[in-house]
């Protein structure tokens, strides 16, 4: 499981308040933050992948346990050292790794 970041963006409604971005154009915050979408991902083991828009910025949580329902109970998860699964796993008594490097796992499936 990871989290993906992507701006933002407002195509095909014109908000009055909002200034128009053109294509490429980076947030005006630096950072995770409420220019964010958060997007959640999930990769079955025979390729099935789960998508899921939760919220802006960093997930609580609270956010990540409404994504539980497409977690199965005593699942293996590997994920990055974020602390905002630990609630998840442990409701839905998954065991997790927790993935240091990218180059690490390369030579752990090898």
């Amino acid at each position: 499981m990871d989290e993906k970041y992507t701006p933002y963006n407002h195509k095909g409604t014109k908000i009055n308040e909002v200034e128009p971005k053109h294509r490429g154009t980076p947030a005006t915050k630096r950072g995770l933050s409420n220019q964010q979408v958060c997007i959640i991902t999930a990769i079955q083991r025979f390729g099935h992948t789960i998508a899921r828009t939760l919220n802006y910025g960093k997930p609580s949580s609270i956010d990540l346990l409404r994504f539980g329902e497409c977690l199965e109970s005593k699942s293996f998860v590997i994920l990055d050292g974020s602390n905002s699964y630990n609630e998840l796993l442990e409701s839905k008594n998954c065991t997790k790794k927790v993935l240091i490097s990218h180059d690490l796992m390369i030579s752990s499936i090898i």
